[in-house]
């Protein structure tokens, strides 16, 4: 995963990223920043670095 075209990000980085996309999906949905479709989307931009990493998704 790379940053700004520049640098690559390090593993433990891109995984607290994810986690942190996982969060902001749930919690954005819940305060009516995006809906539904918007929260699944970045659920599967998580879901999508966590795989690349041999990590399983964050389940509810």
């Amino acid at each position: 995963m790379w940053c700004r075209g520049e640098k690559k990000l390090l593993k433990d980085r891109a995984i607290q990223y994810a986690d942190h996309v996982w969060m902001l999906a749930g919690g954005g949905y819940i305060c009516g920043d995006h809906d539904y479709d918007g929260m699944r989307e970045m659920e599967q931009k998580s879901t999508e670095v966590r795989a690349a990493f041999g990590l399983d998704p964050i389940t509810r």
